[in-house]
């Protein structure tokens, strides 16, 4: 089935990272499903500043994705995968991941629904969090923050953000879009971080795990809703 991806509206250029620049409306009102997660988010970050700095990082610890401890693999500890985009580091690194999620989230959700929305967030922002343990496999590494989800998000802005009128131009398109993307998250993770005043070391690896997710299920999640309710309403 050929799905219609819902192109986003052109703006002035004060986005300029991608093709179609985001509409102001995209941020400004952001889905409840993604009004909802970013509450959550919030909420713990919240929790994690009124907690004695030892309550604090145990939350981190419970919440953030661990899969070893001592040098083996604790299957226990898979759980963490799908709760790690709940914990953030500090103020910055959660509004960073606000703000891509906010702003390829409304061309999304017209795609996935609500529910289709939440599974693919949860989804991403796990292939993102295994990918970052994964790239330090048997150390006691932890990896917090919703950035696979929101990189997931961009890979599925691949398909909405970088129209073409033939497969060889789309593709091309998209490649080019990818190849931006990972060149900014590789700068950001040596360079921007400490820049911007990130505290840890940002994960590029769980970035690229979780585009290459969202790459992969979003047009997995959007052909199959779109076989069960219709063509999304793109206007």
């Amino acid at each position: 089935m050929t799905i219609p991806f819902a192109p986003m509206t052109r703006t002035p250029s004060w986005f300029p990272l991608v093709g179609h620049a985001i509409s102001a409306e995209d941020i400004r009102r952001p889905p409840r499903v993604v009004l909802a997660l970013l509450i959550a988010m919030a909420v713990v970050m919240a929790v994690g500043w009124v907690l004695p700095a030892a309550d604090h990082e145990r939350l981190m610890l419970a919440l953030g994705s661990h899969l070893f401890s001592n040098g083996v693999l604790q299957p226990a500890h898979a759980y963490s995968l799908f709760t790690s985009w709940l914990a953030h580091s500090d103020i910055l690194h959660l509004l960073f991941n606000a703000l891509w999620i906010v702003a390829f989230a409304r061309a999304a959700t017209a795609h996935l629904g609500a529910l289709g929305f939440l599974a693919f967030f949860i989804l991403t922002s796990a292939a993102g969090s295994f990918a970052g343990v994964a790239a330090h496999w048997g150390q006691p590494v932890t990896v917090v923050g919703a950035s696979g989800a929101a990189f997931g998000l961009i890979g599925a802005g691949a398909y909405v953000l970088t129209q073409g009128s033939g497969v060889a131009r789309k593709l091309g398109a998209m490649a080019g879009y990818v190849a931006v993307f990972m060149a900014l998250n590789l700068g950001f993770a040596y360079v921007g971080g400490a820049a911007f005043g990130v505290e840890g070391s940002i994960s590029w690896e769980a970035h690229a795990g979780g585009m290459a997710a969202g790459l992969v299920l979003f047009p997995i999640f959007a052909a199959w809703r779109a076989a069960r309710t219709g063509p999304p309403d793109l206007s």
